[in-house]
């Protein structure tokens, strides 16, 4: 699931991480601090930039979740992959992807 979703933001990731949700504290500023953290941390590696995105959302907003995520990618017209990530739930028996704590290599697990 998270290699989809990697994959799938690369090109877009800061588009799609400033359509998320965040805490009041993460004003444009500080996102945008952030966003120049990751990049510099991992200056030639967009899948790993997305990563520490999404990692980084994760860890800030308590109410992360599976639909938010989607809303966020809808609204930056990344609607094919929103629509994969729907799919690959359904595939999954119905069982919800909800996210986890953060694992070094996933960003859901299966409930």
């Amino acid at each position: 699931m998270f290699v989809v979703i990697q994959k799938g933001i690369v090109k877009n990731w800061k588009s799609v991480l400033r359509s998320l949700p965040w805490p009041a504290h993460f004003d444009d500023g500080r996102l945008e601090l952030e966003f120049s953290i990751i990049a510099t941390n991992h200056p030639h590696d967009a899948k790993e930039q997305a990563y520490h995105g999404l990692v980084l959302w994760r860890n800030s907003y308590p109410r992360a979740s599976e639909q938010k995520l989607i809303a966020a990618l809808r609204n930056c017209e990344l609607d094919s992959l929103a629509e994969e990530i729907l799919r690959m739930n359904q595939e999954s028996s119905g069982e919800s992807l909800k996210f986890s704590s953060m694992a070094p290599s996933k960003v859901f697990t299966l409930m």
